[in-house]
């Protein structure tokens, strides 16, 4: 069967599965290429471990973008963005934890899920006050520019 026929048939979800499959298979036989040479770490989670990350930096690249949009503009929508886009890298950086966890070890994650747990209501704990933002009635706004310009000067 052609591609043309299989993208028909089975569409692009069928794709996806085909794909994902065929990423385990090739990653079970690196894996023993790996452990033919006395390697010793689960190359399938470090896959996974790389793309739920990257999804995580994509995220945290959008909080940087309307942070600094934010700083700009003065407008409160880009400033709320880039904290949700925030939380939303962590929440997406610590999903990724269980994969990565066989790479580089164990990690607790309590501390992080009890501060996650603490973001789920972002629109009472943001506050502009003229030229300032407050988080839970703290003053933030120059620490977020730092943050920004540090990021940005790498």
């Amino acid at each position: 069967m052609g591609m043309a026929t299989a993208k028909t048939i089975i569409g692009q979800e069928g794709q996806l599965a085909v794909a994902e499959d065929k990423k385990r298979q090739y990653a079970e036989v690196m894996q023993g290429v790996l452990q033919a040479f006395g390697g010793d770490f689960d190359l399938l989670a470090l896959l996974f471990c790389i793309y739920e990350e990257d999804t995580a930096l994509i995220m945290l690249n959008w909080a940087v973008e309307n942070f600094e949009a934010y700083w700009k503009d003065r407008q409160f929508n880009e400033l709320f963005s880039g904290v949700v886009d925030f939380v939303s890298a962590v929440e997406a950086f610590r999903e990724g934890i269980p994969s990565c966890a066989s790479i580089w070890g164990h990690f607790d994650v309590k501390p992080m899920d009890q501060c996650l747990a603490t973001t789920s209501n972002l629109h009472e704990m943001i506050k502009v006050v003229e030229e300032d933002i407050l988080l839970n009635g703290v003053s933030i706004a120059h620490d977020l520019s730092m943050a920004t310009a540090a990021f940005r000067a790498g």
